[in-house]
């Protein structure tokens, strides 16, 4: 794709340390930064995180179509998840919400974006410092089930359409790195992600 160029370096999750998940106050440093980029917490926010809290206690989840796949990448991914105890998840007991718009007083001032659509409460994570943005499942640089790469949309999604429609809310993101949850981290700018996972699910439909 011209313009975006895929890393070498394979980074499939970032983990950020758990000193809190406050936000900071409206006239810190932190929050002045990432103004332009905040949007009220709505009801309608709350409900979707609160969703995705849950989902996290108890494990329930709606069934989803798999949509594309292929036999040798599906099978080497149910054996990863029988190697890691995937059918004996162990759900957590405590959860800290975190909401769009919320600026974390951690270092690099991560901020959270909403990304509805992959699960309810699912988030962005865009860290100035590093010059990147986490999306976790919004997207994939390499499909599990299929084993094709390069950015398209995630398998097991609840809501498909909205996740695409969601891949907007990072674009004025200033950012050159884009880092899903499964695959090579991507290096483009965010204003770029929705056109070429969009064009990649067009060409998934029959």
């Amino acid at each position: 794709m011209p313009g975006a160029e895929y890393g070498t370096r394979r980074l499939t999750r970032w983990r950020w340390p758990t000193s809190g998940g406050s936000s900071p106050s409206a006239n810190s440093p932190a929050a002045s930064r990432h103004t332009a980029h905040r949007t009220p917490h709505t009801a309608s926010w709350r409900s979707r995180a609160s969703a995705d809290a849950d989902r996290a206690r108890t494990g329930e989840k709606p069934e989803v179509a798999l949509g594309p796949r292929r036999l040798g990448p599906t099978l080497g991914f149910l054996g990863y998840s029988l190697r890691k105890n995937g059918l004996r998840t162990r759900h957590v007991g405590e959860v800290t919400e975190i909401g769009d718009g919320d600026v974390l007083d951690l270092p690099g001032s991560p901020l959270i974006v909403g990304m509805p659509g992959h699960s309810p409460g699912s988030v962005a994570v865009h860290v100035p410092l590093a010059d990147a943005v986490a999306v976790g499942d919004a997207l994939t640089t390499r499909h599990v089930l299929t084993g094709r790469t390069g950015p398209q949309p995630a398998p097991f999604t609840d809501d498909p359409a909205l996740a695409l429609s969601s891949l907007d809310r990072i674009a004025g993101l200033p950012a050159s790195w884009v880092l899903p949850g499964h695959g090579a981290p991507w290096r483009t700018s965010p204003a770029r992600v929705g056109e070429a996972v969009r064009s990649a699910a067009d060409a998934d439909r029959p």
